[in-house]
C-alpha cells in the first residue's frame, strides 16, 4: 500500500462496504456532489458511477438556504486538497 492509499484509510474500511481502495477518491467526491444535490434540489436525480438517484427529496429541507457549510478535512492528500480547492471548499 502506498503513503497516498495509506492517507484515505486502511483497505479493511473499504472492504465491509465492498468499496475497492483505489477508487476511495471517485466516491469521495460524487458522494459531496450527491449531498450538495439533495440538499440544495427538490427531486434530486443522480446517474452516478456509484450512486444512482430518481428524484430524491430530503424532508424537512436543510438549514441554512440552499445547503449547510461542507468543510473538507484535506491534509492528507494532494487529489483532495486540489478537489476541496477547485469546487470553493
Amino acid at each position: 500500500m502506498s503513503d497516498l492509499d495509506a492517507a484515505r484509510g486502511p483497505s479493511y474500511e473499504f472492504r465491509g462496504y465492498n468499496v475497492d481502495h483505489s477508487e476511495s477518491q471517485e466516491h469521495f467526491r460524487e458522494g459531496i456532489r450527491v449531498c450538495q444535490g439533495l440538499w440544495s434540489t427538490p427531486g434530486f436525480s443522480c446517474e452516478g458511477k456509484y450512486i444512482q438517484l430518481d428524484r430524491a427529496n430530503l424532508v424537512p429541507p436543510p438549514m441554512p438556504h440552499p445547503h449547510p457549510l461542507i468543510f473538507i478535512a484535506a491534509t492528507s492528500t494532494l487529489e483532495t486538497l486540489e478537489f476541496a480547492v477547485s469546487t470553493g471548499h
